[in-house]
């Protein structure tokens, strides 16, 4: 790997390089940039030095600038959900980071632009639904993205433990509320290697 480049302070075109985000698994850099409107967006390095990305998206765009700026959208209630997603995939110093940026979990080009993630994913959110990723393998995008309750949320972790019992397949989230013994019980019989039926079966008083 060569040394890091450093552009932070530079403009290219339309984008000032504020600072250096992240480099991810397939060793291309990203930096954090300001748009000429005002609004911010990560941007890889060999599309900054190439000129393939020059702005935000609005230059071109027959809109108004205005229409394009942060001051705007940071007060939509999904630019909180945009800035969570971004951070995942591209900041290394998040905690969970080793779960989505860390082991490839990107965000389509298209949604760099906030303005077209708000305009794809404001259909169906409600307060309180969380941005869910159908296929957890796979990347944010429209197509692979829907809200979801924190329950649904939870339950499509990959890391969820999945147990089947007379042919009946829930996770051990799920055994818990079905059966109301405590999640912390059946993960504790689990690993003492107790399946099946004894498994979900309450301790007699």
């Amino acid at each position: 790997m060569g040394k890091k480049i450093d552009l932070t302070g530079q403009t290219f075109s339309n984008l000032f390089v504020i600072k250096f985000l992240c480099i991810n698994n397939r060793n291309k850099s990203y930096y954090l940039c300001r748009c000429t409107c005002g609004k911010e967006k990560p941007v890889r390095i060999d599309h900054l030095r190439s000129g393939k990305t020059t702005s935000c998206g609005h230059v071109g765009n027959q809109h108004s600038v205005e229409s394009c700026t942060t001051h705007k959208l940071s007060y939509n209630p999904l630019y909180f959900v945009w800035y969570q997603m971004m951070t995942r995939c591209y900041n290394q110093k998040f905690q969970d980071y080793h779960n989505y940026g860390g082991r490839g979990i990107e965000v389509c080009a298209e949604w760099f632009d906030i303005s077209k993630f708000v305009f794809d994913m404001s259909d169906g959110y409600k307060a309180g639904l969380q941005l869910d990723r159908i296929d957890n393998d796979k990347w944010y995008s429209k197509e692979n993205c829907r809200w979801a309750t924190r329950k649904e949320n939870n339950r499509n972790k990959r890391t969820n433990l999945f147990v089947t019992i007379m042919g009946e397949t829930l996770t051990m989230i799920e055994w818990s509320e079905k059966t109301g013994i405590g999640y912390g019980t059946l993960i504790s019989r689990y690993k003492r290697k107790i399946t099946g039926l004894e498994l979900i079966t309450p301790v007699k008083k």
